[in-house]
């Protein structure tokens, strides 16, 4: 069962020399602003040659990381981490809000298997409590790992009216990172990485409408999240071992949801 904990913030390193950065450099996303993909230690050529040889397999293990704190600071309230991790753990558990991990995972499973490259392949879902022992076998052997950046409800000029923003992240790196808990570090070994942040709805919303009909608000637009991050990750592992976008950020301009 995937469960809650406490949030992780994703880190970012640069190549360690002026030809690591042009040729492997990070590549910083956000989408929301933006989507990216994320190029380290290996060229394009040689990152797309492992990723074919990895798709070819008969299973690919896809790793949820359920660790996902919602941020929620009221105006007026005190401005710290732990104030707000609290009062969004009373929201989570008074809505039942679901971990966004897992449901970013479901969509972006969902959206690989439409491929016709992707189609006879299994894929193996496992939470990363469950994972532990299967990913220190595998060692050195890639593996999909997901996880939440950030998850907050942050308020807009007027104190009294909040965005929900989930920043999510899909990569493929080796199991033993993972199993270590290094796996939301940016390390010179990860093949590929997809982020997305979302933020919704299109026009912030009073507390009040975001607690109505039993949290409905919170509900859709963190599914809609979930749904949307997904498929873009798997849009973009597709481009990518179809012809490889260029390094960089990959703008696809606001993914704001409509306003209710």
């Amino acid at each position: 069962m995937l469960r809650a904990g406490s949030a992780i913030l994703a880190s970012s390193r640069l190549g360690r020399s002026g030809r690591g950065l042009r040729a492997a450099g990070w590549c910083a996303a956000t989408l929301g602003v933006l989507f990216a993909a994320a190029c380290f230690s290996l060229d394009q050529p040689q990152r797309r040659v492992q990723l074919e040889t990895l798709v070819q397999e008969p299973e690919l293990l896809v790793v949820v990381d359920p660790r996902a704190a919602l941020a929620f600071v009221t105006a007026g309230g005190a401005l710290t981490l732990s104030t707000g991790v609290d009062a969004g753990d009373r929201l989570r558990a008074e809505f039942a809000l679901p971990s966004p991990t897992a449901g970013f995972a479901e969509a972006f499973v969902s959206a690989l298997r439409e491929q016709p490259r992707f189609a006879t392949i299994r894929f193996r879902v496992l939470a990363l409590d469950d994972a532990v022992a299967t990913l220190q076998e595998r060692g050195a052997g890639q593996v999909f790992y997901l996880h939440t950046g950030e998850w907050r409800l942050y308020y807009d000029l007027s104190l009294d009216h909040y965005t929900m923003k989930v920043w999510l992240n899909a990569q493929l790196e080796p199991a033993v990172q993972a199993a270590s808990g290094s796996g939301t570090l940016a390390l010179p070994e990860r093949l590929w990485k997809g982020s997305c942040t979302f933020r919704g709805p299109g026009k912030a919303q009073p507390i009040e409408a975001w607690r109505a009909n039993g949290g409905a608000l919170l509900h859709e637009v963190l599914a809609e999240a979930q749904r949307r991050c997904g498929r873009k990750a798997a849009e973009h592992l597709v481009e990518f071992l179809e012809g490889g976008d260029p390094q960089g950020a990959f703008d696809f301009g606001d993914v704001r949801s409509p306003a209710p």
